[in-house]
């Protein structure tokens, strides 16, 4: 094989090499990936003070994220000022799957594919109605890559085994925090509305 050939080759494989390589850099970070959206207001049984809604999330980056935990939170205050504090709940509950939402089998954390959507139920129960009329109202979350979750739960499993001068000093991937408005909040606020689309 002539030399031309081989540093022909050797060039073949260092661009295809580079490709994974771009593209783990391009997407080991994304910064505050997700968008929430309410899609509509289910129906309760009568006389039933929760209200429970379908929301919509987003994946807006180029990568697949792995949603962890996300809350409701909204400023006591009512107003961006210097000591204002924040309070939140847990918002999102179970995974659904349209067009009839269909409860979605149970999973610790939900893979949302790049540029894809999943929907969850969310419930406001009857002490926090109040809630809804508060402003801003944001989401707050906590995701990873599909990388580096994939990467922390590997080294989640070796842990036990690695020997003990290691423990420590590997440092992996943690969940990061993410926050976005919470969209279409008319839904939210028109509680003297029918709801729309009832899926018993």
């Amino acid at each position: 094989m002539s030399r031309r050939t081989k540093l022909l080759i050797l060039g073949v494989f260092l661009v295809l090499l580079s490709i994974p390589v771009i593209h783990l850099a391009r997407t080991w970070e994304v910064e505050y990936p997700l968008r929430f959206r309410l899609v509509e207001e289910r129906a309760r049984p009568p006389g039933d003070l929760e209200r429970e809604f379908i929301v919509e999330v987003r994946n807006r980056s180029a990568t697949r994220v792995v949603l962890s935990t996300a809350g409701l939170n909204w400023l006591n205050t009512g107003a961006h000022v210097d000591g204002a504090t924040y309070a939140s709940f847990p918002f999102l509950r179970d995974r659904v799957i349209p067009p009839h939402y269909t409860p979605a089998k149970p999973a610790a954390f939900t893979s949302i594919p790049s540029r894809g959507k999943v929907y969850y139920t969310a419930i406001v129960r009857g002490g926090e109605r109040d809630i809804l009329e508060r402003s801003p109202l944001n989401i707050y979350y906590f995701y990873q890559t599909a990388f580096q979750h994939r990467l922390k739960q590997l080294g989640d499993r070796l842990s036990p085994y690695s020997p003990v001068f290691i423990r420590g000093r590997v440092t992996l991937p943690t969940w990061r925090h993410g926050d976005a408005p919470l969209e279409n909040v008319g839904i939210l606020r028109s509680a003297s509305t029918p709801p729309r689309g009832i899926h018993p």
